[in-house]
Formats: structure tokens, sequence, C-alpha cells
């Protein structure tokens, strides 16, 4: 009888702590169900950047290689080199199996859901009442920020892993064990893999806060220091395949400019008045930047009870996060003296570009001390818990209310129409030469390459090739870009200035517009029902060609603005070398392309010259002749080429990406190392097992 009733009370119990998780999986769901019955997102950087990227992805391993260089954006880029791209996050695979805006609306949801969970799991682990930490996992699930940043899936997916990594590195703090390192190092692996840099930035700062008030508390500070720093070690060496492309790109991206002042704060609060979106939804006219940071109406105020008026064992985290909202509110004021500081001060905080992106550190704080403020202010209430389900349900109402049209969702198949144009199947129908579509077309057409399998000039990245970015604004504007640091968003470049001889140089025989190009030589041979047609330009450069006037010049930006520069008739060179001009016309080099990553040209030279390709210059392509390595050179400031000797000659080029080779031999060895832990661990708790039974035997 006893037993029956105390399995009884062990029951009721599993089944008020279940409700919940539960009441947070159905809010969720709610959310998303359109994604429930097959609908998918395709908007915005959705159908720009990350569809396409997916896709390229996506085509490159199922033909059996990795996407280290992909010609579909760019005249050509080094795809892993952005992280966004998340190719080596577990999760990502499943756009291997599935259609890829299938894939990315299923990692929304269950993002989403994941990280509503680790919320609710760290408050629970603080001592939360199960509607507290409802509550918590709510205001982060269903918040401003997860609903607004759909369109940007690497910030929903690293958001959602920031409550498990401090929820791992707190149970490691509390109580040090090799199963719990292990944990705080693989939650921080998959944190870094999924690629939201941007935010991880703001993120980390959240992370550190907490750990480090509550080591401040804890015994043996130093050592458990050194265990956080190792697992965040292990974890950055498990991401090292994202990770390293990206430090060795970042150098020779445009990002690498940093950002002025003036581009910095684009996207600031232009006055305190819009701290009242913290507050309240809609209540100032602004774009989600600005004012997509709110986490239910009672969330806040909660909040702020609990940083003023919470407990006295965690004085030393309230003052840290109070310190650091505040930070978070002075960085979002457009030319706050706060900002000013800490974009001289903080390394970094230019590249952001947005400060009101520090306002990301409300999304992740207002939840968790809401759970303590409703929980404090309840304690001595009648029938607690029951206020604090109200608070939670009223959470959820307000949020699912607010957020209910905020990421429109279609049929898959329509989504999949409108990757296409009339103009699609023309471009499919003659392959073997680029295109590039006029900047006042649709946004997504920059990275339709991607999509389409086919190679475009133009791109969007958050790290473009600053070469080749600096090629194209020479091209749009006659004159190098005037500024020491970026003053404008170049992360999405296409073509208008078409009557450039630069345009040539590019191989670009194809334009997409809806009118004529401005320039000569462009003759129309489609137009589709969507009044975009197919312009030929006649005077396009082949894949490559053969020059031997060349010009040397230290300023190479200047030399291919000059007026004066025609890329039919020289190569404009960063170094000296061997030229003569042929007594008569020569043969055109005939290209043959094996794959994205591998080029061989055959060539007939008189006399010396140079083979200029229409394709960036950048490191990781390897040159030979006639079998014998030979340097590649920087030709029209952004251009590949080779010097070539009199005589028939076979170029080959080789795209090695050493970054993604190191990272991948750094994540194997992170990942046997912790392998080889685990199986420690196991090794070591069968011997306690079997210890007693042997030493019985061993007594005579």
């Amino acid at each position: 009888m006893i037993a029956r009733t105390l399995h009884g009370k062990v029951a009721a119990m599993k089944a008020r702590h279940a409700i919940g998780p539960l009441a947070l999986v159905a809010a969720v769901l709610v959310q998303f169900r359109g994604v429930l019955t097959g609908r998918v997102f395709r908007f915005e950087d959705i159908a720009g950047f990350f569809q396409p990227l997916w896709t390229a992805a996506a085509r490159a391993i199922g033909s059996g290689h990795l996407p280290i260089w992909s010609p579909g954006a760019w005249s050509g880029q080094p795809l892993l080199a952005d992280p966004q791209i998340g190719a080596f996050y577990p999760p990502h695979w499943l756009g291997l199996l599935l259609p890829v805006l299938r894939a990315m609306a299923l990692m929304a949801l269950l993002h989403t859901l994941w990280g509503g969970l680790g919320m609710y799991w760290l408050a629970r682990l603080r001592g939360r009442s199960v509607g507290a930490a409802t509550l918590a996992g709510l205001s982060l699930a269903l918040g401003g920020y997860m609903m607004a940043q759909v369109r940007h899936l690497m910030f929903v997916e690293a958001t959602a892993w920031i409550p498990w990594v401090v929820a791992a590195g707190g149970r490691w703090i509390e109580r040090p064990s090799l199963r719990k390192w292990s944990v705080l190092a693989i939650t921080t692996g998959l944190l870094l893999l999924t690629g939201g840099v941007s935010m991880i930035y703001f993120g980390a700062w959240f992370i550190a806060v907490l750990l480090l008030a509550q080591l401040w508390d804890a015994p043996e500070r130093i050592p458990r220091l050194a265990g956080l720093a190792s697992a965040a070690l292990v974890g950055a060496l498990l991401a090292a395949p994202a990770l390293l492309p990206m430090i060795a790109h970042a150098p020779l991206s445009a990002r690498a400019l940093g950002a002025d002042p003036h581009f910095a704060a684009e996207g600031a609060w232009p006055s305190y008045r819009y701290a009242l979106a913290l507050f309240r939804p809609g209540s100032d006219a602004g774009w989600w930047e600005q004012t997509g940071y709110y986490a239910g109406t009672i969330a806040l105020p909660l909040g702020l009870w609990a940083l003023l008026f919470g407990e006295r064992s965690r004085r030393n985290e309230r003052i840290a996060l109070a310190l650091l909202l505040g930070l978070a509110v002075g960085l979002a004021r457009e030319g706050s003296w706060v900002f000013r500081a800490a974009y001289r001060a903080l390394p970094l905080l230019s590249s952001t570009r947005c400060p009101a992106r520090a306002l990301y550190l409300f999304s992740l704080a207002v939840p968790l001390l809401a759970a303590d403020g409703i929980d404090r202010i309840t304690a001595r209430l009648p029938r607690r818990s029951l206020w604090v389900a109200a608070a939670a349900l009223l959470i959820a109402l307000d949020l699912l209310h607010t957020h209910r049209t905020a990421n429109p969702t279609l049929p898959l198949s329509d989504a999949e129409a409108a990757s296409h144009l009339d103009a699609t199947d023309f471009l499919i129908a003659h392959p073997g030469d680029r295109y590039v579509n006029d900047v006042r077309l649709d946004h997504a057409l920059h990275n339709s390459g991607l999509v389409w399998d086919l190679e475009n000039a133009s791109g969007y990245s958050s790290l473009p090739i600053w070469r080749y970015v600096h090629y194209l604004w020479i091209a749009n504007h006659g004159a190098p870009y005037p500024f020491a640091q970026l003053h404008s968003d170049l992360s999405a470049q296409g073509l208008w200035r078409f009557s450039s001889p630069l345009v040539d140089a590019l191989n670009v025989r194809w334009v997409l517009a809806e009118s004529a190009p401005n320039g000569p030589g462009y003759v129309q041979r489609f137009r589709g029902r969507d009044g975009i047609g197919v312009w030929e330009n006649l005077h396009a450069l082949p894949r490559a060609w053969l020059l031997h006037r060349v010009r040397i010049a230290k300023d190479a930006a200047a030399a291919i603005a000059a007026p004066s520069f025609d890329p039919h008739q020289e190569a404009v060179l960063e170094q000296p070398i061997a030229t003569a001009q042929p007594q008569a016309a020569e043969p055109l080099p005939i290209v043959h392309s094996r794959s994205p990553t591998e080029l061989r040209i055959d060539v007939t030279s008189q006399v010396a010259g140079v083979l200029v390709l229409s394709q960036p210059y950048y490191p990781g392509w390897i040159a030979t002749l006639d079998g014998q390595p030979t340097p590649l050179l920087a030709a029209d400031y952004a251009l590949s080429a080779v010097a070539l000797p009199a005589g028939a000659h076979s170029v080959e080029l080789r795209f090695r990406s050493r970054p993604v080779e190191l990272g991948l031999t750094t994540a194997a060895a992170a990942l046997l190392l912790l392998l080889g832990l685990a199986l420690r661990q196991a090794l070591q708790r069968r011997h306690h097992r079997l210890c007693p039974l042997d030493q019985r035997r061993a007594i005579p």
C-alpha cells in the first residue's frame, strides 16, 4: 500500500514537471503550424542568401566534394569561407535528404523549440519553479528576436544553443566531472558550428557574465576556470572546419577594411524613445534590427524587478547583468558616448556593424530574469503555482498574437517556382559563359547562379573578396572606392554601368535586364513573360585570353579605373614579367573545365605573354605550366593570370583550401579526444562496478 502511494506521488510529480515542456512544445508548434503542413519560408535573406548557399553546398556534397569554391556568384568565391552556410553543422545535413527550403523550415522550427527548452532547463537548474521556467522558455522561443531572425537561420540556431552552453558550464562549476566537461565542449562546438558569429559575439558576453558570476562564489575558482577555458578551446577545435576558413579569408574580405562610424551606426536607435519597443510591440516605426527584441509585455518588468530585488545569493550576477544591459542600451543609441567609446575600445565591435544588435542581450537575459522575478513576487502568495502559470499563459498568448504573421509561409511548389525566371531555361540552354543581373532587378538574383547551377558575376555575401567587390565598384562608378573604411553595405553587388570595359573582362556574355543595358554591343536574345529580357554582350571576352601588352602599376585599382584602360588590349599587373609583340594573330586559348575547382587551358603563343582568366585572384588557386608549378599573378587588380613563354602550353589551375583541410584534421583530433575520454570514463565505471566483487573473490 505504501509502495503504491509513493509510486503515485512520484508519477504525479513527473506529470507536473512535464507540463511545462509540453506547454512550450505546444506553443511553438502553434506558431510554426504552417511548417507542420509542409509549407516553407522564402522571403528576404532566405531567398537571396540562404537558399542559394544551401543549394550550392548540397549540390557540391551530392557530387562527392566539399563546396570549397563555387562559380555561382562573384565569378567564383570560397563558399566555406563564410561560416553562415553552416556546412559542418550536423543538423544542416538534413538538407542533403530534403528539399533545401523544407529543411530550412524544419531547422527554424526545431531550433526555436530547442532554444525554448534550453532556457526552460537553465531556469530549472537555477531553482526556478516549473511555471517560471516555462515562462522563460516561452519568452525566448516566441520572443521578438527568434521570430524576426527566421530570415537569418544561423542566428536562431546560435541562440538555441546559448542556454545549453550556460547550463553545461554551470553544472561543471557546481560539481566538476569528465562527463560534464565533455558536454560543455560539445555544446560549445555546436554553438560555433551554427555560423551565427556576429551574434555569438554578443552571446559570449552573456555566457561569460553568468558563468563568471557563478564561479566567483564557487570553491577552487582557478581549476574550475581552467576547466571552462579548456572545454571552450576543445569546442572551438570541433568547430575548426568552419572557423579556420573564415579566419584565413577575413583579411581578404571587405570586412577587413572595418566600418567607419557612419556605417557602424547603421540601424542604431535614432532616440531613446525606441526603448519603448522593449516593453510593447510596434511602439515605434523601425526595422527589425531596432525594434525586434520584444519578449512579452510582462517579461521586462519582471526582469527589472529581479535585477533590483532579486536573491542576495545572486547579487554579483545581478550587478553584472545590469551593467551588461546598460551597455547594450548605450550601444544602441546613435552617436552616444557609450557607442563612441566602445567603437574605439572593443575589438571587432565595428565589424558587427549594427549597434542595436547589442540589444540581443535583452533577448537572452530578460527571459531568465523574468523567471527569477515571477518566483520572487509570488513567493508568499497563496496558490503560488496558479499565479505563475497564469503569467506563463499570458506571455504565450501575448507573443503568439503579436507574432502571428511574423514569418509568412507558402507551399514548397510555389517557393521553388518563385526561384526561377522565364529567362532561366534560356541561360541553362546556353552554358559556358557568365551572366549578370541588372542591380535594379530582384535582390535574390545576385545569388541566383548558386540556385540555377550557372556562373554569375554578381553576388551577395557577408564576406565577399574585397578585390572583386572593389572591381565591381570601379566598373559601376568609374573610380576606386573613395573611403578608407566601409562607408556603406557592399555585401550585395550587381552591375548597372554596362558600358564599362571591365564588364567584358568578367566573361559576362548575358545580361538580365528589363531594358537595354546602357552600353554598346548589347543585343536582345530573349524576353520572358515577366518582362525580364536576356541581352547578349557581343564584346565579352572569353573565359581566358592571351595578351602581350602589359602595364605595371603599384596602384592597380586606379590603373583599371583610368578611361584609357582596355582589358581587350592590355593587362595591368603588379609585378613585371617578360612580354613581346607577336608578328601574326594567335589562336584563342582552349578552356577545359573539369569541375568548379579544376581548370585546364591549352594555349599557343608565338612570343612571351600573359594569360588572363576571368575569375577572381585568390589564394588557394595553384597553377602549373606544362606540369610544373608557376606563380599565379593578379591581373587587372582582381583577376587571375599566368605568365607564358613562347610556344604551345598546357596551363592547369586547381583550388585547394588548406584552412578547410587543417580544420577537418583539427576537428577529427578533438573528436577523438572526446571519444577517448568517454571510453576511459566508461572503463572506469565498469571497474568500479566490478571492483567489490573482485575484492570479495580475493578474500581467503
